[in-house]
C-alpha cells in the first residue's frame, strides 16, 4: 500500500482486525491494534474496541480482555454492544467466576 502512496485508515485496520479474529491470529490482531495507533495515529473507534475484545474473548482469554477494556478506558455504551456481548456468552459458557461489570 505504501509504495503506491497509500495509507490504511480506520476501515482498513478494521477488517484485518477481523481477519485476524477469524483466524485465531490473537497476537497478530494485537499488534496491528497497537501499529493502527502509534504507527498509522488513527483513534480507535467502538469497532476497533469491540473487535479486539471479542477477538480476546474467543481466545479465552477473559482476564486479558477485561485488562484490554480496564487498560483502554472503553466507554460504558462501547461494552453494549454485540460483540462486547459475545464476550459475556464467551465468559458464561466457559464458567469464568469473575465479576466482569465495573
Amino acid at each position: 500500500m505504501k509504495s503506491e502512496g497509500l495509507f490504511p485508515d480506520g476501515v482498513t485496520f478494521l477488517g484485518y482486525l477481523y481477519a485476524c479474529n477469524h483466524g485465531g491470529l490473537v497476537e497478530e490482531g494485537l499488534r496491528v491494534f497497537k501499529i493502527m495507533i502509534e504507527v498509522h495515529n488513527l483513534k480507535p473507534k467502538m469497532e476497533h474496541f469491540a473487535r479486539v475484545v471479542d477477538m480476546l474473548g474467543h481466545a479465552r482469554r477473559l482476564n486479558e480482555a477485561k485488562s484490554f477494556i480496564d487498560e483502554m478506558g472503553i466507554e460504558s455504551d462501547v461494552l453494549a454492544t454485540p460483540l462486547c456481548w459475545n464476550f459475556s456468552v464467551c465468559a458464561y459458557r466457559f464458567d469464568v467466576k469473575q465479576d466482569f461489570i465495573t
